[in-house]
């Protein structure tokens, strides 16, 4: 049984069949092609925002940790020459308060020290 056999009326069904299938791929290729570029687009966004709040959290983190540092650094240098009464005063007033400092640019040599002769 082949094309040949079928009726005139069985060569339309099959035409109308075929012509409805084709028309359904084109509605959803285009249907899937949208919907993918809306897709893309969102979890674009949204991957960057996360990257975003990623890079701010570890920047908090790291800011964090430089300051802690810094007020390490201050005290364990100045402390010992400095009476305790009046350090804490300059803790409170200077270390402590967020008007003097917000950000700091330190600029940083490293040289090769070179090695004693031998006599």
């Amino acid at each position: 049984m082949g094309f040949g056999s079928l009726s005139s009326n069985g060569i339309k069904v099959l035409a109308v069949f075929f012509k409805e299938v084709g028309l359904a791929a084109v509605v959803a290729v285009l249907i899937n092609f949208s919907i993918e570029a809306f897709n893309r687009k969102r979890h674009d966004k949204e991957k960057h925002e996360l990257i975003e709040t990623i890079n701010q959290t570890h920047q908090d983190q790291r800011d964090a940790q430089i300051k802690a540092v810094n007020g390490r650094i201050f005290q364990t240098v100045y402390e010992r020459n400095i009476p305790h009464e009046f350090f804490k005063a300059i803790e409170e007033q200077m270390l402590r308060s967020r008007f003097i400092r917000l950000s700091s640019d330190f600029d940083l040599e490293i040289t090769e020290i070179a090695a004693p002769s031998s006599p």
